[in-house]
């Protein structure tokens, strides 16, 4: 059963416009061709370790911190359209006379996928390896995306928890909700991203997984952009020079071939290559500009243009409670009230004296608060907040103790 939500809802998707700290939108439509090739890139591996813990995973931050770090560029807040509903050729119409032929030929996704298979923190910088971990939970997935709507008729977003095979591929589908987008959420504009949120605190086995977002638009008028970034470089194609996407520094995936792999975390259904399934796919068929013309990729072409797909999830490692750790003497409660718009509270306990960093991070890895206190004292201490601080938005905090850190959610809405 679809549901309507028009608040922060806890219990499934809820959808939140986040116009005060709107970000211009970078829409673009990239020439691509599919060709079957093996990409090599190099595997970020975590130097840290912790056998319980809770994590931001998003990887379009940690490509872009890796990237940045050593000079390189890093192109953030790109957005490309997609619709389930979308077929090849029957919806192209290419002469401008139809709402629908803003989508045209393959510059419109059916739909996306990210795998997770790294767990690592951007925004604490920390992480541990996927191997050491026998049970996940996945507290809470945040979608950015854009929308409008020109047609007056509801729209559907379904997002997906999807378990993922050997190869890295997304396989069954776990856990899905829906949510209808009514006319007034897209506010008739495209120049805001805006950000859906779904706590399903569901544990899995093991440390991978993956998450689908489908948009389901039935009259083909409305558009919703997905929003991406990508490792850049400059480099000449045959019509001139652009800036190209480089490989992601996460989720490898493995081909059919011997010893074939690639490192990808975003799966896309192209609606024009739908023959081709989603791609890449386990035959190493990819989507990349072919810059030099020789019809396979090599140095100086761009792969994986829509190479870290912006959804973020918020993980517990071998969670032993209800998204607590308290094995170094740490226990952290959930602010009250969330979401809020005046002030909210966060209390916190320790069974020894420990010096605290308590911090506060926004959705693109900003760190907007860090209080370090050192020596406190052993029992219950209190954080109180003040929305008038912050922008309305969704925000992470937490709180570092004989390294140990706790990480949670907060809403601070209008």
């Amino acid at each position: 059963m679809k549901k309507v939500y028009q608040i922060i809802a806890l219990a499934g998707l809820s959808f939140m416009t986040i116009g005060a700290t709107a970000q211009t939108l970078s829409v673009s439509h990239p020439n691509n061709k599919v060709q079957h090739s093996v990409l090599k890139g190099s595997f970020h591996t975590s130097k840290k370790a912790m056998a319980s813990g809770t994590y931001i995973l998003n990887y379009d931050s940690a490509d872009a911190s890796i990237f940045e770090s050593t000079g390189g560029t890093y192109v953030n807040n790109q957005g490309e359209v997609m619709n389930t509903k979308y077929a090849y050729p029957a919806d192209t119409t290419g002469n401008g006379s139809k709402p629908s032929s803003f989508f045209q030929n393959n510059n419109c996704i059916n739909f996306v996928t990210v795998a997770f298979d790294s767990i690592w923190d951007p925004y604490q910088v920390a992480g541990v390896s996927s191997t050491t971990v026998t049970n996940l939970q996945v507290d809470t997935l945040v979608i950015p995306i854009v929308q409008t709507n020109h047609s007056g008729h509801m729209d559907t977003l379904e997002v997906q928890l999807n378990s993922v095979d050997a190869n890295g591929y997304a396989t069954a589908t776990k856990l899905a909700d829906t949510m209808w987008i009514g006319t007034t959420l897209g506010a008739g504009s495209d120049a805001f991203i805006a950000n859906v949120e779904w706590g399903l605190n569901r544990v899995i086995t093991g440390a991978k997984f993956a998450v689908t977002v489908k948009y389901y638009d039935y009259t083909k008028l409305d558009t919703c952009w997905f929003i991406y970034g990508f490792p850049s470089f400059t480099g000449p194609c045959p019509t001139g020079s652009f800036s190209l996407a480089d490989t992601s520094a996460y989720s490898i995936v493995k081909t059919t071939a011997a010893g074939g792999e690639f490192w990808a975390n975003s799966f896309l259904l192209y609606n024009e290559y739908a023959s081709y399934g989603t791609l890449p796919d386990k035959t190493g068929a990819n989507i990349f500009y072919d810059c030099n013309g020789d019809g396979k990729p090599d140095a100086g072409d761009g792969f994986a243009y829509e190479e870290d797909i912006n959804v973020i999830a918020m993980v517990t490692t071998n969670p032993n409670g209800i998204n607590e750790v308290s094995a170094n003497g740490l226990a952290v409660a959930q602010n009250a009230p969330n979401p809020f718009n005046k002030n909210s509270q966060i209390n916190y306990n320790l069974t020894k004296s420990s010096d605290v960093v308590f911090s506060i991070y926004d959705l693109a890895g900003r760190k907007l608060v860090e209080n370090a206190m050192s020596n406190v004292a052993p029992g219950q201490h209190v954080v109180n907040l003040n929305a008038n601080e912050f922008t309305p938005g969704v925000y992470f905090y937490s709180f570092k103790v004989n390294g140990n850190v706790v990480t949670k959610r907060m809403v601070i809405t209008e």
